[in-house]
């Protein structure tokens, strides 16, 4: 089979993935501050979510089309993606502050989400009262959240998002629709063309699906915060890097998979997915330590990282190609 129309059609639907995301987290977050919503709320729900919307998105479509096996290794992979690959260039880029003690609550969180999902999935499903678990965790997550900020401390997540708010220019109702609705389609357009591209390649190869999303598509929706970090590490706000990268790894876990589980439900028996939980889990555990144990992260971790991230996309190859 021809791999190649498969691979342009997951190439351009990662691409609108990026865009749909962007323009429909900067039309909503416009939306809340033009009615006067406080940025702080605005920033710990519709910016936070939004920029997750990528694999949100994903997850709805993949189910309507029965190619869950597709969103679930998209999220695993994804969370993988962040933890080893977007961190492991933010290093090599410069010095990433590891400050445990700013970020002490969104790590309990990225210890707890990861096992969470796999205590959930041991019965072989993720269903509807899973969903509505790992969704109920994600309120109060936020809910942490929003309480330390307005105490005043030290928050690198909530710093992050409301940075992204600050950087949302005034714009008029109809420019904000037109952002939404635009928005809305390249999502939707971006996560059909992403499936049938991942079936295709799978398909061509004589992988599973679920491959396919531990992989490619794991890549492919991290490209908005493979470009926050490239975009944070110029600017020398590295604290602003590793919130984005801890926040959307538990907003990936509990949202996304909360979402696909309530829609349509996951099925969990797979080898794939006891490995690709095991490395997330693993790889949620090295930040905290890594966090812990060092003040910064320079060339070096971020060479040991990428060599993790090599090491695991090599094990998936000997495993399952």
């Amino acid at each position: 089979m021809d791999l190649m129309l498969p691979a342009v059609l997951l190439a351009v639907g990662a691409v609108a993935l990026y865009l749909g995301s962007r323009w429909l987290v900067d039309g909503a977050a416009g939306l809340a501050l033009h009615y006067g919503v406080r940025p702080l709320i605005v920033g710990l729900t519709v910016v936070s979510i939004g920029t997750s919307s990528p694999e949100a998105v994903l997850a709805v479509v993949s189910t309507l089309e029965g190619a869950n096996e597709i969103s679930l290794g998209n999220v695993i992979g994804a969370n993988i993606s962040n933890g080893a690959l977007v961190l492991g260039v933010a290093c090599l880029l410069g010095p990433v502050a590891l400050r445990l003690r700013s970020l002490r609550r969104e790590s309990v969180f990225l210890l707890l989400s990861g096992p969470l999902v796999a205590v959930l999935a041991l019965d072989g499903r993720l269903g509807l009262v899973d969903g509505m678990v790992l969704l109920i965790t994600l309120v109060v997550f936020f809910y942490v959240l929003y309480t330390s900020a307005c105490r005043g401390e030290e928050c690198a997540v909530v710093e992050e998002e409301l940075e992204t708010v600050e950087g949302i220019k005034p714009r008029p109702v109809p420019m904000i629709a037109l952002l939404l609705i635009a928005g809305t389609v390249l999502l939707a357009l971006g996560a059909e063309a992403v499936v049938d591209g991942a079936s295709g390649l799978a398909r061509g190869l004589g992988v599973s699906e679920e491959v396919i999303g531990l992989t490619l598509v794991g890549i492919g929706t991290t490209i908005p915060e493979i470009t926050v970090t490239i975009t944070g590490s110029r600017r020398g706000q590295s604290d602003v890097v590793l919130g984005n990268i801890i926040g959307t790894i538990i907003a990936n876990s509990l949202f996304i998979l909360g979402l696909g589980a309530v829609v349509g439900g996951y099925d969990t028996t797979g080898l794939e997915t006891a490995v690709g939980l095991a490395v997330m889990i693993a790889m949620s555990t090295i930040i905290v330590v890594l966090l812990a144990a060092f003040d910064r992260g320079g060339r070096r971790m971020g060479a040991a990282l990428l060599s993790a991230y090599a090491g695991y996309i090599l094990l998936l190859v000997m495993l399952f190609g």
